[in-house]
This record gives C-alpha cells, sequence and structure tokens, in this order.
C-alpha cells in the first residue's frame, strides 16, 4: 500500500529541516571550537545563525512566489536552492538521523559505576542572594531556569590502570567558574562552603576562571578556603583570555593556593604512588604539549591531564593519560526533551557534552560547568561533582 503523495512531502520536509538546522549547527558548533581570534569566531557564527533562521523564508518565499507578488528567483538560483534542499535531506537521513539513533540508543559509560546527585536551590541558603546584573536578573525569571540549583554529584570511576593505593581517591571537579558578575559572590561562597563540605582529597579546576579583570580578587578572597591534602590543580581556559593579561589570571590561582599546570606539568607523592599532573589548555592557549605529554610523565604510576575542552580526548588517549578532567561545553547549557543539547563548542558535536566517556584505558569526565557565563540553564543544571576512584580490571585483583 502506497502512502499519499502528501505524505511523502510531509516526510521529506522534515527530513530537509532537521538536515537544515543540524547543517548550521554542527557550522556553529565547530567554529566555536577553535582556537581562532573570538571576534573572528564570533562572526562567522554569526553567519551560521543568520543561515539557520534566514534560509527558510528564501526558501519559502522561492516556493511560493508563484502565489505572492515577489518576482521570480534567476534560474541559477533556483537550482542552487534544489540543490540546498537536497544536501538538508540527505543531511537530515545521514547525520542527523544517526545522531538521534545514537542518542536514543546510547547507554551509561562503562567507566561510571554509580551516580548519586542531588539539587541545592543556593537563594534558599542565603537570604541576600541577588542577581548582579540586568541580564542576570531579567533571566533569572524565566521558567524553568536552573541558574542557581547547583547539581551536587558523587560518581564513582572505574579507571582501569588506577594503583590499587588509590582506591577511594576523591577529586572535586571544578570547572567554568566564569567570574563575570552575573552571579554574586555569594553564589561561589556556597560552592566553596558545599565543597568543603565533601571533604575531598584532591581539587582540580579546569578552566574558564573569570571573564573580567576587576573581579580578579574574589578568586584567592572566596577559594582560598578551598582546602584538599593532596592538592588544588588548575588550568585556564579561552574566557580567561578576556582578562588580558594571563599572567594576572595565574597569580591569583597561585594566591588561592592553586598549583597551575597550564603552563608545566606538575609530579606528586600521594599516598606514596608517583602522580604525573599535566594541563592542556589548547587551542586558544599554545602550550609546548611534548613537555605535557607521554615522555614528560616517565615512569609514574598515574597520569592525570587537565584539558578545558573534551576535544583534546583524543589527544589524552594516545599520550596514555589515565584519567582526564573537562569542562567548557557547559552540558549544551540548554537541552531539550529527548533531544538533550544540540548547541556545543567542540568539533565532536554534543558527543562528549558532558558525563563520563571512555576510550581504550583513557577515562574523561566532562563537568557541566559549575557556572556560565550567560546566565541560562534549561533542562541543564550546574555541576559540583566528586569523583571516587576505583581501581580497573588490571589491578581489580592486585
Amino acid at each position: 500500500m502506497f502512502l499519499p503523495e502528501a505524505v511523502w512531502y510531509a516526510g521529506l520536509l522534515c527530513l530537509a529541516a532537521a538536515g537544515h538546522v543540524g547543517l548550521w549547527v554542527m557550522w556553529i558548533n565547530r567554529v566555536n571550537a577553535t582556537g581562532w581570534p573570538r571576534r573572528c569566531v564570533k562572526s562567522i557564527a554569526a553567519i551560521g545563525y543568520a543561515a539557520e533562521l534566514g534560509l527558510p523564508w528564501l526558501l519559502l518565499a522561492d516556493a511560493t512566489e508563484s502565489f505572492t507578488s515577489l518576482p521570480a528567483w534567476p534560474p541559477e538560483l533556483e537550482i542552487a536552492s534544489r540543490g540546498y534542499l537536497a544536501l538538508c535531506i540527505v543531511v537530515g537521513i545521514g547525520p542527523v538521523g544517526l545522531w538521534f539513533v545514537q542518542r536514543i540508543t546510547h547507554g551509561p559509560s562503562p567507566a561510571l559505576l554509580s551516580n548519586h546527585s542531588r539539587i541545592v536551590d543556593l537563594t534558599e541558603t542565603q537570604s541576600e542572594f541577588r542577581p548582579s546584573t540586568w541580564k542576570a536578573r531579567w533571566l533569572s525569571r524565566l521558567p524553568g531556569n536552573h541558574l542557581y540549583h547547583l547539581q551536587v554529584t558523587r560518581k564513582e570511576l572505574r579507571i582501569p590502570r588506577l594503583p590499587p593505593e588509590w582506591d577511594g581517591l576523591t577529586i572535586l571537579h571544578l570547572s567554568d567558574l566564569h567570574l563575570a558578575g552575573h552571579l554574586p559572590a555569594e553564589y561561589y561562597r556556597c560552592v566553596v562552603e558545599i565543597s568543603c563540605q565533601m571533604h575531598p582529597d584532591m581539587i582540580a579546576l579546569t578552566g574558564d576562571v573569570l571573564d573580567y579583570p576587576q573581579f580578579l580578587p574574589w578568586v584567592p578572597e572566596i577559594f582560598s578556603s578551598l582546602t584538599a591534602p593532596n592538592g588544588k590543580y588548575a588550568i585556564l581556559g579561552n574566557h580567561d583570555l578576556r582578562v588580558g593579561d594571563l599572567e594576572s589570571v595565574r597569580n591569583v590561582l597561585g594566591e588561592a593556593g592553586f598549583k597551575d599546570v597550564g603552563p608545566a606539568p606538575t609530579r606528586a607523592k600521594i599516598r606514596e604512588i608517583n602522580a604525573f599532573i599535566a594541563g592542556n589548555e589548547c587551542p586558544w592557549i599554545k602550550t609546548d604539549l611534548r613537555l605535557q605529554g607521554r615522555e614528560a610523565a616517565g615512569d609514574a604510576a598515574f597520569r592525570l591531564l587537565l584539558s578545558h575542552t573534551p576535544d583534546q580526548f583524543p589527544w589524552a588517549v594516545r599520550e596514555g593519560f589515565d584519567l582526564v578532567l573537562a569542562g567548557h561545553t557547559h552540558a549544551g547549557q540548554i537541552q531539550f526533551p529527548l533531544i538533550g543539547p544540540t548547541v556545543c563548542p567542540s568539533r565532536f558535536g554534543v558527543r562528549y557534552a558532558a558525563g563520563t566517556f571512555q576510550k581504550g584505558r583513557t577515562v574523561m569526565h566532562v563537568s557541566q560547568g559549575t557556572a556560565s557565563m550567560l546566565p541560562l540553564r534549561w533542562g541543564c543544571y550546574p555541576e559540583l561533582a566528586l569523583l571516587t576512584l576505583r581501581p580497573g580490571d588490571e589491578h581489580a585483583n592486585a
């Protein structure tokens, strides 16, 4: 039994619409994953947004010109519009269709042993908790904005090459603090207070500490009270470039007690085990990765990488890191029911938007971000994660 012609047209139209959106979302995601200058990235991404919103109206005008007073398109543009529609249908069937199948069939990573979370409404913990800017005040009133609802998670991760002595070691993962004035200092003090109550063995901060130089004093003032017996480690991200002087950011991190592993890795003895802790701030802040990789690690029993973006995961796998901690993506910042995140500044799209992933013997945890530059969170909470490490197969019976 054949379907009516109208149903075929409706199906093709849906595929074309999905392909059109998917095509320009891929453009936007990958442009934002480059290390190009900010103005260049914003300009090229704006082309994507304009095309995503404007092209359907142009194609609609072309399709309905016989019913309107609009002049007919030149033959060359007619051919181009039909070709573009065909391309959108192909993208809707291929990449977008594959993404949707992966979305509905994707299960938890085998490295994730347990995941328990609670949501803390920070406005209830501070009687004077108020948005600091007009943008935050306006956006915080939007229904469903989880801007001040902190997701406090406790995750157990199976690490294949974890030394038995590190069984139960905890790492507090902070990322994307974005000290920019949209969130008040009280927000970050609440984050620090909850963090201290979790008593982590180590603390890792994976970039985007602040956006404007006037908030440099907040870093030592607020985060100095964070303590961990096995050290606090940090790197920078692309937003830290907005301060204009990276050394000033690195200096205030040092004043707050963080060891900055962005310029150079460090070695630490933790529970009598030699650990190699490196940082990868690429592609925005150029680093000699030969100093951060396998050769520099030497015979260290455990290799930990702090990477601002999950895009460095393949490099970390090649260099033999055991655990990668990353951020940058904010889990897409806006997530839709069933669909999940769509816009994500990564060359892998939304594949590594947030969560736990494993390739070979390398495990990666991507934070949803502890705060945001854009004060908007729909279907996606800011996150404070405590990671408990457990031995994998290689050391399970040691």
